[in-house]
């Protein structure tokens, strides 16, 4: 699942101080991503905050009142998404506001994502941002 959180080798982790995280994806969906989002917390809201403040209020009125669609048609990534909003711990989002932006990134990013393992066992992903917002995801 693309989202705000780019996962580093563990290499490239230990020597940059970069903190690692393992995501699980036997564990159920909303449990996947609680530590990273707990670990980023404040940089999540205000990301989040930040493209929220461009999304015309009408079209969040509309998210507000649809979101639970995604529970019907993307369950796995809704759970994701539903996980991480308890993570956060947070009023200052809704889970439809986090649904809204996750929905736009995925529309508009088309970003290019690279995932190879190294010979060593090393798992390393790459991406390229070649969309708007990218001073809010460094």
């Amino acid at each position: 699942m693309k989202f705000f959180f780019l996962f580093l080798g563990a290499a490239l982790a230990q020597e940059t101080g970069f903190p690692v995280f393992y995501i699980d994806l036997d564990k159920v969906p909303e449990e996947r991503f609680e530590e990273p989002v707990k670990h980023f917390r404040n940089e999540i809201i205000q990301t989040f905050k930040e493209f929220l403040s461009v999304i015309p209020w009408d079209l969040q009125l509309f998210y507000e009142m649809n979101a639970w669609t995604w529970w019907i048609f993307q369950n796995e990534k809704f759970n994701e998404i539903y996980g991480m909003h308890e993570a956060l711990d947070t009023e200052e989002l809704t889970l439809a506001q986090m649904i809204l932006v996750n929905t736009i990134y995925e529309l508009e990013s088309f970003c290019t994502s690279i995932v190879a393992r190294m010979a060593d066992g090393t798992i390393i992903h790459s991406r390229n941002e070649d969309f708007d917002f990218t001073s809010y995801l460094r």
